[in-house]
């Protein structure tokens, strides 16, 4: 039987009380503050030592260390080569997926750790202020993620996995999240692709009586 396009139907399941609660309610917000503030602190301070100090030297600045000479970006592409290394004897490394390993080696070969060391040192920063300040706060905790995953593909785990995770549930609450924070106020002015704010919807800005909230219908009951 051959149904139409015409025909079908949207689907439509609501969201357990408690899953509303925790990802919607404005209360949640002070919970997703600590949260938030967490993960950004990560970042932050991640990123922090990639810019400034002693510990620059490598990342974004050249220097000396222990009497030999080091490039910005040398601690990037020294990170690379380790990864895409494969144990002569078992012909395996720490990558397990080919096209991530190839995708690193064209890096290196083309020398990307010479501009790429600054968009991860002040990428990590950049994150970390946003998420701590509550802005943008669900694309920042998607940029976070998305550096957790590639570290993760490379073979590394230390703190990625968790913070994968948290980055993952913040991204879930983002209408919340950063409630307490800047998103209060840049989230019904901005807006969403589908749906935009005040910015960019003037009748909804000049029409009168009540408007939306950027947390309305999000109670939690």
């Amino acid at each position: 039987m051959q149904v139409g396009f015409a025909k079908l139907r949207e689907q439509r399941f609501e969201d357990p009380k408690p899953v509303r609660f925790l990802f919607g309610s404005p209360l949640m917000g002070f919970v997703w503050f600590f949260v938030r503030i967490f993960l950004g602190w990560q970042w932050l301070s991640a990123g922090w030592h990639k810019i400034y100090g002693d510990t620059s030297i490598g990342w974004v600045k050249d220097g000396t260390i222990n009497g030999k000479f080091v490039n910005g970006g040398d601690n990037i592409v020294g990170f690379w080569n380790r990864a895409v290394a494969v144990n002569p004897q078992t012909g395996k490394g720490p990558i397990s997926y080919g096209w991530f390993r190839d995708f690193l080696q064209y890096m290196i070969d083309h020398r990307w750790n010479g501009w790429f060391t600054y968009i991860i040192a002040y990428g990590e920063v950049l994150l970390g202020l946003l998420l701590v300040i509550g802005a943008f706060t669900a694309l920042a905790a998607f940029g976070g993620a998305l550096m957790n995953f590639n570290f993760m593909l490379a073979g590394t785990a230390s703190t990625n996995p968790l913070l994968f995770a948290v980055a993952i549930l913040v991204i879930l609450a983002w209408k919340t999240a950063g409630y307490v924070g800047l998103d209060r106020w840049l989230l019904p002015a901005i807006g969403t692709p589908w749906q935009p704010g005040r910015v960019f919807n003037r009748q909804a800005a000049t029409t009168p009586g009540p408007r939306p909230t950027p947390y309305a219908g999000a109670t939690g009951d």
